[in-house]
């Protein structure tokens, strides 16, 4: 999508989304409605407060009430930072790639110069290593990484990561931190401590707590770069029905860890099955599994095979250096039940049609669905 283009409109679509990475499982309803009690007529009568949601987020995130603000989701976060770094850093855009489309596809993206930095060896280590390449000889910039990287799954160390925002800082960049996968591999909350003067946190509410709908994310970063932020008023923005559920989810966040280790299981038992059918994976840190499949047919014809079974997956191409692959989001429950099943006869139906034969379907049960705990 080219910068400045008008947004095609969401229609309503039945298929189940495994596409787009929502939260699926079985506990996430009656966590939600747990973060709208009390919602009172008189809040969406009169204009929301914010006083309450941003110090209930302080607390939840260990940070101070001047070291977040809170924007209508991650792309307007994104947006953000572009439009009050560009002097700043004169359009200089350092991106790990693939990365979050926004970056490349936001108005205020153009008159960067991006500059996309990707893994030689299609590894987390090999990600960062080129990023710490990147930053050595590059002037100070806006440096942007995904944690776990969004469309590859990229999850290196925690403890490397804050080395390498410890060396952007001392070489003059401003390092981005998109945690929006984080609750998959840790606590969102390790993450968002790397915040300060040379380094953002980006958290959005959309994934970990399954608030898509709400459109609502966290920026964090030191009390003097959130001061310019907030001077944009992104939070004057945001509705008091979101604010209300953000202002009571430290309350759910413990039942909301138990969902991430449930799908952080689930995702490694997708994998591990598709390992053992001989398909190529890439490890990943986020409620998702990248296929590569070296075939963009294959590709193709999976995702319609998918589509035309109830279910959507992403086509990623050969985004970022991965050549041909698919993503596809896990789910807990009865989705993941039917999901995984029809993955595999997908894969190989599409296999075969690339050859020009029928595979067989594997004879025996299909392979192991972790249950989600119910809470």
């Amino acid at each position: 999508m080219t910068p400045g283009t008008a947004m095609p409109r969401r229609g309503a679509d039945s298929r189940v989304n495994l596409a787009s990475n929502e939260l699926i499982h079985p506990d996430v309803a009656p966590l939600h409605r747990r973060m709208l009690e009390g919602l009172c007529g008189d809040e969406l009568r009169t204009y929301p407060v914010l006083d309450r949601p941003v110090r209930e987020v302080a607390v939840l995130f260990r940070c101070g009430e001047t070291e977040v603000t809170l924007t209508p989701g991650s792309d307007s976060g994104i947006r953000l930072l572009l439009r009050e770094t560009a002097g700043r850093f004169g359009g200089r855009l350092l991106i790990q790639t693939p990365n979050y489309a926004a970056w490349w596809t936001a108005r205020e993206a153009q008159g960067w110069t991006v500059r996309e930095v990707l893994s030689p060896d299609g590894t987390s280590g090999g990600s960062l290593a080129a990023l710490d390449a990147a930053i050595a000889s590059a002037e100070p910039s806006l440096v942007v990484m995904s944690w776990p990287n969004g469309p590859a799954g990229f999850t290196p160390d925690l403890s490397a990561v804050r080395a390498f925002a410890g060396r952007c800082a001392a070489r003059g960049h401003l390092l981005v931190i998109d945690a929006c996968y984080a609750g998959f591999t840790t606590d969102p909350r390790d993450v968002v401590d790397l915040a300060g003067d040379a380094c953002v946190v980006l958290l959005s509410w959309s994934k970990i707590f399954g608030f898509a709908g709400g459109r609502v994310a966290a920026l964090f970063s030191s009390a003097r770069l959130v001061e310019r932020l907030r001077s944009w008023e992104a939070e004057r923005q945001l509705s008091a029905l979101t604010l209300h559920a953000v202002a009571r989810t430290g309350l759910v966040y413990g039942e909301f860890a138990r969902i991430w280790q449930d799908l952080a299981a689930e995702r490694d038992r997708w994998n591990a099955s598709l390992l053992e059918l001989g398909w190529q994976t890439l490890p990943s840190g986020g409620n998702f599994v990248p296929i590569l499949v070296r075939d963009p047919d294959v590709a193709g014809r999976v995702e319609a095979l998918m589509s035309a079974s109830g279910f959507r997956i992403r086509d990623l191409g050969t985004a970022g250096g991965l050549g041909p692959a698919l993503r596809v989001s896990v789910a807990c429950g009865p989705v993941a039940r039917r999901a995984l099943p029809t993955l595999v006869q997908a894969l190989g139906q599409a296999l075969g049609q690339a050859l020009g034969q029928a595979l067989p379907v594997r004879d025996g049960p299909p392979p192991r669905v972790h249950r989600a705990r119910s809470g």
